[in-house]
């Protein structure tokens, strides 16, 4: 299976790990647009500017569509337990309009998108990818 992680670039260390783990258990994984960068330089911020001339919007887009599933990281962040930002749940949409299988790693948070979230029924791996079902979804 073909799986895009999605999450917080501050958990792009994470990130890394989970690939590795991904790909001893036979997947192909996509890692977000500078994910390395951003493990190696935990400041670095991306602003606008830089998503538009990364067109990151389009190319993850894209990346979904090469996909059989999303993956979202989504870990502790601040006072946030489980925390999706506002990428991720873009990155989710964007499987749920495709019908790409979603999985969250932990648990929907708590944040006023939660129910748009539930609506697209990911899978919650409660932080075990064992759970992760090989077989791709229907197209």
């Amino acid at each position: 299976m073909t799986i895009a992680i999605s999450g917080s670039m501050s958990f792009a260390r994470e990130m890394l790990i989970l690939n590795n783990q991904l790909i001893e258990a036979g997947h192909t994984v996509i890692l977000p647009h500078d994910a390395h960068e951003y493990a190696t330089n935990p400041n670095r911020v991306e602003d606008k500017w830089q998503k538009e001339d990364h067109d990151l919007f389009r190319r993850v887009y894209h990346e979904v569509e090469r996909c059989d599933a999303v993956l979202v990281l989504n870990l502790s962040k601040g006072t946030v337990s489980n925390y999706v930002g506002g990428f991720a749940f873009l990155e989710m949409g964007f499987a749920h309009v495709l019908k790409k299988k979603i999985f969250l790693f932990n648990p929907i948070p708590d944040l006023p998108y939660r129910e748009e979230m539930a609506s697209m029924q990911p899978v919650i791996l409660n932080g075990d990818i064992s759970r992760i079902h090989v077989k791709a979804p229907p197209k």
